[in-house]
Order: structure tokens, then C-alpha cells, then sequence
């Protein structure tokens, strides 16, 4: 009887491991697109150009989007690197830590 509940037990908290671990990774894309579309507001109105997010993945623990910008974009493509690097880790950091 011991050993079924123990077995027991231990199912039920890898598969809560499991469960938290998927919601970690929801959490995050969800924050990381948030972000994304917030810089890409700010942008928009800075610079007056269209910025729209094509792909946003997750692999082996690395964020990446794929943005296409229409319409006159900034002088240095690294302003709409560095801004939107800056918005999806902020927002990543916030959703997080929860503050």
C-alpha cells in the first residue's frame, strides 16, 4: 500500500513539474509578444513605419521574432533591434517576477 502511494505521490509531482514548466514557457511567449507589440507602437509612432511580427519561436531556451518593416524605417536598424530587445525583456522580466 505504502509503495502505491508513493508512486502515486511521485506521478502527480512530475506531472505538476511538467505542467508548471509549460505554463512557464506560455507566460513568457505571451510577455515576449506583449513586449514586442509595444515597441513596435512606440516605434510606429516615432517613425511613422509599419512594423509587423511575421514568426515569434522558442527553442533550446531562445527567444526569436521575426519582424517586417514597411514604410521608411528608422535611419539605423539597430534602433528597432536595441527597442524591441529592451520591450520583450522588460515585459519578460514583469511577467515574471511579477512586478
Amino acid at each position: 500500500m505504502l509503495i502505491l502511494v508513493a508512486a502515486i505521490l511521485v506521478a502527480v509531482a512530475s506531472l505538476l513539474y511538467i505542467g508548471i514548466r509549460s505554463n512557464e514557457m506560455a507566460v513568457v511567449m505571451s510577455a515576449a509578444r506583449d513586449g514586442a507589440g509595444n515597441a513596435i507602437a512606440t516605434l510606429d509612432a516615432e517613425y511613422g513605419c509599419a512594423i509587423d511580427i511575421e514568426q515569434l519561436g522558442f527553442d533550446a531556451g531562445t527567444i526569436t521574432i521575426h519582424v517586417k518593416v514597411r514604410g521608411g524605417p528608422p535611419p539605423d536598424d539597430n534602433v528597432i533591434r536595441d527597442s524591441l530587445k529592451d520591450g520583450i525583456l522588460k515585459f519578460i522580466h514583469n511577467a515574471i517576477t511579477g512586478s
